[in-house]
């Protein structure tokens, strides 16, 4: 078999031939792409269209506890702001749903503790910053401190204090100075008062505290969980905002 041999004229046209078809090649890969690109950018602005008219219809964005810079404040935002839920006389206008739910909760997270059914509609005293004034910690003269957070019914009898901890570091011996002040209200059975440290995800103090007995609680899955339980019972538009950019705040802390 004899095999066919190009002369240089042949060459030159097969060379010619295949770079046209590159050149073809090119040119179409080129239109694709050109083509495609102009279809993402219409995509995007698409997207970008809708999403605008979203942020004029719904305003997902704005949050009033971060535009105001107050949603890591411990105290004066988080702790005020479950004093006003939990506050069966609250301006929310909800009566003692929310209490209700918090306590239904507790009651799962604490057995053995008496919680009747219709708790909620008992008088309650809410106290943000309650002082326990100075005592004895393990035999040394402690100065005065701060509870952040303490419900209180002398109706059922009940008594809660709670530790709010956000980004704040632990005080000195700050759970054995609560527990001291609890033992002084006599008034409620021990088994009645409630000690709950809460935390972002439910942690324990750096330092735990031998020998006393506390409940952890955790903004992103506890408070949550009573704040949706008690949104299904609200009928209000302007507090379901609220709740939900309350929500908001803590899931993103």
């Amino acid at each position: 078999m004899i095999e066919k041999v190009f002369d240089k004229e042949e060459w030159k046209s097969f060379l010619k031939g295949y770079s046209s078809f590159q050149d073809h090649w090119l040119d179409r890969r080129v239109q694709e792409f050109t083509s495609g690109f102009r279809h993402l950018s219409a995509g995007i602005r698409f997207v970008k269209s809708e999403s605008l008219k979203r942020a004029k219809r719904e305003s997902p964005d704005f949050n009033i506890f971060t535009v105001l810079g107050v949603h890591e404040r411990e105290v004066k935002t988080h702790s005020a702001f479950l004093a006003n839920l939990f506050d069966p006389q609250g301006t929310h206008g909800q009566g003692g749903l929310f209490l209700s739910k918090f306590l239904s909760f507790l009651k799962e997270k604490t057995p053995g503790l008496s919680v009747p059914k219709e708790a909620a509609e008992a008088e309650w005293r809410i106290q943000v910053e309650e002082p326990t004034g100075p005592m004895a910690v393990e035999e040394t003269e402690e100065a005065d401190g701060r509870m952040d957070l303490v419900l209180s019914s002398a109706a059922l009898p009940l008594l809660i204090v709670i530790e709010n901890k956000i980004y704040a570091a632990d005080q000195h011996r700050q759970l054995q100075r609560y527990n001291c002040w609890m033992k002084r209200q006599s008034f409620y059975p021990e088994k009645n008062r409630v000690l709950i440290y809460l935390t972002l995800d439910g942690r324990d103090p750096k330092q735990k505290p031998e020998g006393i007995s506390y409940i952890k609680m955790s903004y992103k899955e506890d408070i949550q969980r009573v704040l949706q339980r008690g949104m299904l019972n609200v009928h209000s538009p302007r507090l379901l905002d609220i709740l939900s950019q309350y929500q908001n705040v803590i899931s993103n802390l």
